[in-house]
Protein backbone atom coordinates (compact mmCIF):
# COMPACT_ATOMS: atom_id res chain seq x y z
CA UNK A 1 0.00 0.00 0.00
CA UNK A 2 1.01 3.51 -0.58
CA UNK A 3 -0.06 7.00 1.03
CA UNK A 4 0.64 9.87 -1.05
CA UNK A 5 -0.28 13.52 0.32
CA UNK A 6 0.06 16.43 -2.36
CA UNK A 7 -1.27 20.48 -2.84
CA UNK A 8 -2.94 22.40 -5.07
CA UNK A 9 -2.93 25.53 -3.62
CA UNK A 10 -0.76 28.35 -4.30
CA UNK A 11 1.68 29.05 -1.51
CA UNK A 12 1.04 25.42 0.44
CA UNK A 13 2.61 22.88 0.85
CA UNK A 14 5.54 22.16 -2.17
CA UNK A 15 4.83 18.67 -3.34
CA UNK A 16 8.17 17.16 -3.52
CA UNK A 17 8.55 18.00 0.53
CA UNK A 18 5.91 15.87 1.16
CA UNK A 19 7.95 12.85 -0.77
CA UNK A 20 8.90 12.12 2.50
CA UNK A 21 6.25 11.72 4.88
CA UNK A 22 4.73 10.15 2.35
CA UNK A 23 7.14 7.47 2.58
CA UNK A 24 7.41 7.29 6.31
CA UNK A 25 3.61 7.24 6.90
CA UNK A 26 2.92 3.92 4.29
CA UNK A 27 5.97 2.63 6.08
CA UNK A 28 4.20 2.76 9.48
CA UNK A 29 0.84 2.21 8.38
CA UNK A 30 2.36 -1.29 6.89
CA UNK A 31 3.96 -2.02 10.25
CA UNK A 32 1.07 -1.37 12.14
CA UNK A 33 -0.92 -3.69 9.63
CA UNK A 34 -3.28 -0.62 8.49
CA UNK A 35 -3.79 -2.26 5.20
CA UNK A 36 -7.59 -1.70 3.80
CA UNK A 37 -6.39 0.06 1.08
CA UNK A 38 -3.42 -0.21 -1.75
CA UNK A 39 -3.39 3.71 -2.19
CA UNK A 40 -4.42 6.88 -0.21
CA UNK A 41 -4.20 9.90 -1.64
CA UNK A 42 -4.56 12.91 0.04
CA UNK A 43 -4.43 16.81 -1.55
CA UNK A 44 -4.40 19.75 -0.18
CA UNK A 45 -7.56 22.02 -1.73
CA UNK A 46 -8.24 25.59 -1.46
CA UNK A 47 -11.88 27.15 -0.78
CA UNK A 48 -12.61 26.43 -4.45
CA UNK A 49 -13.20 23.06 -4.20
CA UNK A 50 -14.72 21.11 -1.29
CA UNK A 51 -13.49 18.60 1.30
CA UNK A 52 -14.46 15.30 0.41
CA UNK A 53 -13.42 11.45 0.80
CA UNK A 54 -13.57 9.47 -1.96
CA UNK A 55 -13.45 5.76 -2.27
CA UNK A 56 -12.84 3.58 -5.26
CA UNK A 57 -12.47 -0.15 -4.58
CA UNK A 58 -9.28 -0.21 -2.72
CA UNK A 59 -7.97 3.14 -3.51
CA UNK A 60 -9.48 6.60 -1.23
CA UNK A 61 -9.07 10.44 -2.59
CA UNK A 62 -9.01 12.51 0.14
CA UNK A 63 -9.60 16.04 -0.15
CA UNK A 64 -8.73 18.32 2.75
CA UNK A 65 -8.64 21.76 3.77
CA UNK A 66 -5.34 22.76 5.80
CA UNK A 67 -4.71 26.24 7.04
CA UNK A 68 -1.36 27.81 7.13
CA UNK A 69 -1.20 31.40 8.27
CA UNK A 70 1.10 32.66 5.89
CA UNK A 71 3.64 31.58 3.13
CA UNK A 72 4.20 27.58 4.05
CA UNK A 73 7.74 28.42 1.77
CA UNK A 74 9.08 30.77 4.95
CA UNK A 75 8.32 28.48 7.55
CA UNK A 76 11.07 26.69 9.55
CA UNK A 77 11.97 23.01 8.69
CA UNK A 78 10.38 21.76 12.42
CA UNK A 79 7.36 23.93 11.27
CA UNK A 80 6.86 22.34 7.89
CA UNK A 81 6.88 19.24 9.38
CA UNK A 82 4.57 19.33 11.57
CA UNK A 83 2.07 21.47 8.44
CA UNK A 84 2.56 17.94 6.55
CA UNK A 85 2.31 15.68 9.51
CA UNK A 86 -1.01 17.20 10.88
CA UNK A 87 -2.39 17.82 7.48
CA UNK A 88 -1.94 13.59 7.15
CA UNK A 89 -3.06 12.96 10.31
CA UNK A 90 -6.36 15.20 9.92
CA UNK A 91 -7.29 13.34 6.91
CA UNK A 92 -6.59 9.59 8.35
CA UNK A 93 -8.69 10.90 10.99
CA UNK A 94 -11.73 11.55 9.21
CA UNK A 95 -10.98 8.17 6.98
CA UNK A 96 -11.52 6.39 10.25
CA UNK A 97 -15.04 7.72 11.53
CA UNK A 98 -15.87 6.64 7.63
CA UNK A 99 -13.96 2.87 7.92
CA UNK A 100 -13.94 0.88 11.66
CA UNK A 101 -11.28 -0.67 9.93
CA UNK A 102 -8.48 2.17 10.17
CA UNK A 103 -7.72 1.90 13.97
CA UNK A 104 -8.09 5.99 15.69
CA UNK A 105 -5.37 4.47 18.50
CA UNK A 106 -3.04 3.25 16.12
CA UNK A 107 -3.24 6.75 14.04
CA UNK A 108 -2.09 8.06 17.35
CA UNK A 109 0.48 5.75 18.27
CA UNK A 110 1.89 6.58 14.42
CA UNK A 111 1.92 10.19 14.91
CA UNK A 112 3.77 9.98 18.22
CA UNK A 113 6.27 7.65 16.84
CA UNK A 114 7.23 10.12 13.74
CA UNK A 115 7.41 13.17 16.43
CA UNK A 116 9.40 11.02 19.34
CA UNK A 117 12.36 9.99 15.68
CA UNK A 118 12.13 13.47 14.80
CA UNK A 119 10.75 12.67 11.36
CA UNK A 120 14.48 10.46 11.15
CA UNK A 121 13.77 7.08 9.73
CA UNK A 122 16.10 4.64 8.91
CA UNK A 123 14.78 1.96 6.45
CA UNK A 124 16.33 -1.08 5.20
CA UNK A 125 16.42 -1.67 1.64
CA UNK A 126 18.28 -4.95 1.07
CA UNK A 127 20.55 -7.12 2.99
CA UNK A 128 23.56 -9.72 2.40
CA UNK A 129 25.19 -12.11 4.19
CA UNK A 130 28.73 -13.07 3.59
CA UNK A 131 28.38 -17.32 2.73
CA UNK A 132 31.77 -18.27 3.54
CA UNK A 133 31.24 -15.90 7.22
CA UNK A 134 27.72 -16.07 7.72
CA UNK A 135 28.67 -13.48 10.74
CA UNK A 136 29.49 -10.79 8.40
CA UNK A 137 26.55 -9.16 6.73
CA UNK A 138 25.88 -5.92 5.10
CA UNK A 139 22.57 -3.76 4.79
CA UNK A 140 21.66 -0.68 2.68
CA UNK A 141 19.67 1.46 4.54
CA UNK A 142 17.99 4.85 3.24
CA UNK A 143 16.77 7.98 5.38
CA UNK A 144 14.56 9.78 3.08
CA UNK A 145 14.20 13.54 4.11
CA UNK A 146 12.76 17.01 2.77
CA UNK A 147 14.69 17.27 0.01
CA UNK A 148 16.91 13.90 -0.63
CA UNK A 149 17.19 10.46 0.33
CA UNK A 150 20.27 9.38 1.97
CA UNK A 151 21.52 5.84 1.67
CA UNK A 152 24.13 3.95 4.19
CA UNK A 153 25.59 0.71 3.61
CA UNK A 154 25.85 -0.66 7.45
CA UNK A 155 28.26 -3.51 7.89
CA UNK A 156 28.22 -5.97 10.83
CA UNK A 157 30.27 -8.74 12.24
CA UNK A 158 28.13 -10.63 14.65
CA UNK A 159 25.06 -8.98 14.90
CA UNK A 160 27.52 -5.83 16.24
CA UNK A 161 27.58 -2.53 13.89
CA UNK A 162 31.62 -2.36 12.23
CA UNK A 163 31.13 0.46 10.03
CA UNK A 164 28.18 2.87 8.84
CA UNK A 165 28.92 5.02 5.97
CA UNK A 166 27.21 7.60 4.02
CA UNK A 167 27.44 6.06 0.73
CA UNK A 168 24.84 8.92 -1.79
CA UNK A 169 22.39 11.25 -1.70
CA UNK A 170 19.65 10.78 -3.99
CA UNK A 171 16.83 12.53 -5.11
CA UNK A 172 13.13 11.70 -3.60
CA UNK A 173 12.08 8.49 -5.10
CA UNK A 174 12.17 5.06 -4.61
CA UNK A 175 12.38 4.11 -8.05
CA UNK A 176 15.88 4.08 -8.94
CA UNK A 177 16.83 1.91 -5.88
CA UNK A 178 17.85 -1.19 -7.86
CA UNK A 179 19.47 1.52 -10.68
CA UNK A 180 22.35 1.84 -8.55
CA UNK A 181 21.93 -0.65 -5.66
CA UNK A 182 20.99 -4.41 -6.38
CA UNK A 183 23.92 -6.59 -6.49
CA UNK A 184 26.33 -7.29 -3.44
CA UNK A 185 28.59 -9.46 -2.49
CA UNK A 186 32.18 -9.86 -0.58
CA UNK A 187 35.20 -10.12 -1.54
CA UNK A 188 38.42 -12.19 -0.52
CA UNK A 189 39.74 -9.64 1.16
CA UNK A 190 36.62 -8.94 3.17
CA UNK A 191 35.36 -6.08 1.66
CA UNK A 192 31.95 -5.32 0.40
CA UNK A 193 31.16 -3.90 -3.31
CA UNK A 194 28.07 -2.95 -4.05
CA UNK A 195 26.57 -2.07 -7.64
CA UNK A 196 23.41 -1.67 -9.65
CA UNK A 197 21.51 -2.39 -12.73
CA UNK A 198 23.13 0.00 -14.63
CA UNK A 199 26.48 -0.93 -13.27
CA UNK A 200 27.99 2.03 -14.01
CA UNK A 201 29.54 2.91 -10.40
CA UNK A 202 30.33 -0.10 -7.76
CA UNK A 203 30.47 1.25 -4.22
CA UNK A 204 33.43 -0.69 -2.31
CA UNK A 205 33.24 -0.54 1.18
CA UNK A 206 36.43 -1.44 3.63
CA UNK A 207 35.15 -2.73 7.00
CA UNK A 208 38.64 -2.21 8.95
CA UNK A 209 38.99 1.19 7.78
CA UNK A 210 35.39 1.77 7.61
CA UNK A 211 36.16 3.59 4.48
CA UNK A 212 34.27 3.62 1.18
CA UNK A 213 35.78 3.96 -2.27
CA UNK A 214 33.74 4.52 -5.67
CA UNK A 215 35.08 2.78 -9.18
CA UNK A 216 33.46 4.42 -12.39
CA UNK A 217 32.05 1.61 -14.96
CA UNK A 218 31.12 3.51 -17.33
CA UNK A 219 32.35 5.14 -20.62
CA UNK A 220 32.49 8.73 -19.09
CA UNK A 221 34.14 10.70 -16.92
CA UNK A 222 31.19 11.00 -14.70
CA UNK A 223 28.83 8.62 -14.65
CA UNK A 224 25.34 9.77 -16.06
CA UNK A 225 22.78 7.74 -14.21
CA UNK A 226 24.76 7.72 -11.31
CA UNK A 227 25.28 11.78 -11.24
CA UNK A 228 21.95 12.77 -12.57
CA UNK A 229 20.08 10.67 -9.55
CA UNK A 230 22.09 12.57 -7.18
CA UNK A 231 20.13 15.14 -4.87
CA UNK A 232 22.71 17.61 -5.47
CA UNK A 233 22.85 17.63 -9.17
CA UNK A 234 21.83 21.44 -10.11
CA UNK A 235 19.50 23.07 -12.83
CA UNK A 236 22.88 25.13 -13.64
CA UNK A 237 24.56 22.57 -15.65
CA UNK A 238 28.68 23.20 -15.63
CA UNK A 239 29.60 25.51 -18.23
CA UNK A 240 31.02 23.02 -21.40
CA UNK A 241 34.72 23.26 -21.63
CA UNK A 242 35.38 19.87 -23.91
CA UNK A 243 34.17 16.82 -25.65
CA UNK A 244 33.99 14.92 -22.66
CA UNK A 245 31.00 16.97 -21.20
CA UNK A 246 29.16 16.94 -24.46
CA UNK A 247 29.90 13.22 -24.87
CA UNK A 248 28.37 12.87 -20.92
CA UNK A 249 25.45 15.25 -21.17
CA UNK A 250 23.87 13.31 -24.54
CA UNK A 251 24.68 9.78 -22.75
CA UNK A 252 21.55 10.93 -20.76
CA UNK A 253 18.06 9.31 -20.96
CA UNK A 254 16.42 11.14 -23.75
CA UNK A 255 13.42 12.00 -21.09
CA UNK A 256 16.25 13.60 -18.99
CA UNK A 257 17.63 15.77 -22.10
CA UNK A 258 14.50 16.71 -22.82
CA UNK A 259 13.65 17.76 -19.20
CA UNK A 260 16.84 19.67 -18.74
CA UNK A 261 16.32 21.92 -22.37
CA UNK A 262 12.53 22.02 -20.55
CA UNK A 263 14.30 23.75 -17.89
CA UNK A 264 16.65 25.89 -19.40
CA UNK A 265 13.31 27.37 -21.64
CA UNK A 266 12.20 28.28 -18.51
CA UNK A 267 15.05 29.43 -16.96
CA UNK A 268 17.40 30.74 -19.50
CA UNK A 269 19.61 32.59 -16.98
CA UNK A 270 20.57 29.74 -14.85
CA UNK A 271 21.79 27.89 -17.72
CA UNK A 272 25.21 28.27 -19.78
CA UNK A 273 24.80 28.97 -23.20
CA UNK A 274 24.55 25.66 -25.19
CA UNK A 275 23.85 24.15 -28.25
CA UNK A 276 20.57 25.38 -28.67
CA UNK A 277 19.47 26.58 -25.09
Amino acid sequence: MELRLSSIVPNGMTNTHCIAIGMIYTFLLRKNHVTSYDFINIIEVGNELNELISVDKREVHINIRYFIQGEYQSRSLEERNAIRLNSIHTAMLRLAEQDSRVDVDVLHLIRSEILEKNFLFYFEHKKWTRKLAPVMTASLLFCPKENKIDFFIILFSKGIEVCNKLVYSGRLGLDYLDTLFCHGKWSKENNFMLTGKSKEIEFIVFPEACKVAYVNHSNWPVPPTFDSLRSSISPALPEPKDEEYENWFYSLPPTWIEYFFDLAAKMPNAFPKHRGW
